[in-house]
């Protein structure tokens, strides 16, 4: 399998309509949370799940929970619409398999930035399956996502209806918005 790709452009409007106003959706039913460091310092970045499970960070840990640390509900199922479009990213991304794993995804993660909110250099290693791709959508706002491949720093302008792949040997780098 590859590594990081960066599709531009990727979704028509009608398709980032339509995830905005489902995100709408899921935000209402498991409302944005502030998650923490594990020394209490809360991130910029909120963030809700749909799905089996949610991402979640307080001093704790970081880790998926299976019920909004809010609201104690199970988190909203995960609309069909999000499994297509996983699929398809992931096949222009030159992955195989994408539909196989755009059915087995188990939570979609919305994380929302503010005006000036950012999130610091991390590598995302709590999933069960840390070779398994992560596939990003960006709605909304342009935004600077940097990730470390080959030991440089690669910078790329994310707008709305971007989308993109970090697997393969990218799956575990650093990278931070």
């Amino acid at each position: 399998m590859g590594g990081f790709v960066h599709l531009p452009g990727f979704l028509s409007q009608e398709q980032v309509d339509a995830l905005a106003e489902e995100g709408r959706r899921i935000i209402a039913a498991a409302p944005l949370m502030a998650p923490t460091m594990r020394d209490g310092t809360s991130l910029k970045v909120r963030v809700t799940s749909a799905g089996a499970w949610g991402w979640w960070a307080d001093p704790k840990g970081y880790r998926y929970v299976e019920r909004h640390p809010t609201t104690g509900q199970p988190f909203p199922p995960i609309d069909p619409l999000f499994r297509e479009l996983t699929a398809q990213i992931l096949e222009s991304a030159g992955y195989p398999g994408g539909g196989a794993f755009a059915a087995s995804v188990d939570s979609v993660l919305i994380n929302w930035y503010a005006p000036g909110a950012s999130l610091g250099w991390h590598v995302d290693r709590t999933e069960e399956d840390t070779a398994a791709p992560i596939v990003s959508i960006s709605i909304g706002d342009t935004a600077l996502f940097e990730i470390k491949l080959d030991e440089q720093v690669q910078k790329y302008v994310l707008i709305n209806g971007d989308a993109c792949v970090q697997g393969g040997s990218s799956r575990a780098a650093e990278h931070r918005i």
